[in-house]
C-alpha cells in the first residue's frame, strides 16, 4: 500500500491479530484502535474507510449494536478467499468467544433499558383509572 507515493508496509497478520486481541479484551477503548489497526480492519470484511479512525469507531464500535454487527461481519463465512489478516481476526473472535460475550452485554442493556422504562411506565398509570 502506499500513501503520498510513499510505501508503507502492512504488519505480519500475527501483528494485527494482537493489536485487535489487545483491543477487545481490553474493553473497545478508541485509544486501542490504532492507525495501523484501524487500516488493517478497514481494509477487511469489507468494510469501508470512513472520514478517519474516530469516523470509523463511531460506526464499529462505540456502542455495542455496532459492535455485534462488526463482529458477526467478522465471523460470518465469505464468498471470497479471505486474507491472512481476516484468518487471523477471525481466530481471535471465535477463540476469544468475542462476539457471544458482545451479544451477552447487548441484551443485558437492552434488557436494563426495558425494565427501567416498564417501572416508569408501571409508575406512571400503576392507580390510574381505565
Amino acid at each position: 500500500m502506499s500513501r503520498a507515493g510513499k510505501i508503507v508496509k502492512q504488519p505480519a497478520p500475527e501483528a494485527i491479530a494482537r493489536a485487535f486481541e489487545r483491543f477487545a479484551t481490553g474493553g473497545y477503548p478508541p485509544a486501542k484502535l490504532t492507525e495501523s489497526l484501524y487500516r488493517a480492519l478497514s481494509h477487511s470484511f469489507l468494510f469501508i474507510a470512513h472520514f478517519d479512525r474516530g469516523g470509523f469507531y463511531e460506526a464499529r464500535f462505540a456502542d455495542l449494536g455496532g459492535r455485534v454487527e462488526t463482529l458477526e461481519t467478522i465471523v460470518a463465512p465469505t464468498p471470497w478467499t479471505p486474507t491472512p489478516a481476516e484468518i487471523a481476526i477471525r481466530a481471535v473472535v471465535v477463540e476469544r468467544g468475542l462476539l457471544e460475550a458482545a451479544v451477552l452485554a447487548r441484551d443485558v442493556a437492552v434488557e436494563a433499558t426495558e425494565r427501567a422504562e416498564l417501572a416508569r411506565l408501571k409508575a406512571k398509570y400503576d392507580g390510574a383509572e381505565s
